[in-house]
């Protein structure tokens, strides 16, 4: 076992339990509801998050493989991007010497958010 195997990306064979855990994940319906419909939430909480815990359940019903994970979390991700972003620059990417190692500091959740919000943005890949 690697010392990274608790950090690694998850490969198209264990996408189906990951997913299904998750949708049944009470802490993170609940969440997901207080964050999505914050004034219902205050006042049903265990509503909101049963209609959460369907929803997620059926919007991910055909989901198989990272793909199709990108598939579900790109349109809310775009929706996020829509929602709270009023512009996005980029100054002195293009004078990086791309033949060499470039450090990449980033903090959660930036780690995840970060590269979807630039990978639907268009913006040049250096990878």
């Amino acid at each position: 076992m690697s010392d990274f195997e608790d950090i690694r990306p998850y490969r198209d064979d264990e996408v189906r339990p990951v997913v299904d855990r998750l949708s049944k994940d009470e802490t993170m319906c609940r969440a997901l509801g207080k964050f999505t419909h914050p004034l219902l939430y205050k006042f049903f909480p265990g509503k909101v998050t049963a209609k959460v815990q369907s929803t997620l359940a059926d919007e991910v019903a055909h989901v198989q493989t990272i793909h199709d994970v990108q598939l579900v979390i790109e349109k809310y991700l775009d929706r996020l991007i829509e929602s709270t972003t009023t512009s996005l620059t980029n100054t002195g990417l293009d004078t990086l010497d791309i033949s060499e190692p470039l450090p990449v500091y980033q903090q959660s959740p930036g780690y995840y958010l970060g590269p979807g919000a630039l990978q639907l943005h268009d913006l040049p890949s250096w990878a």
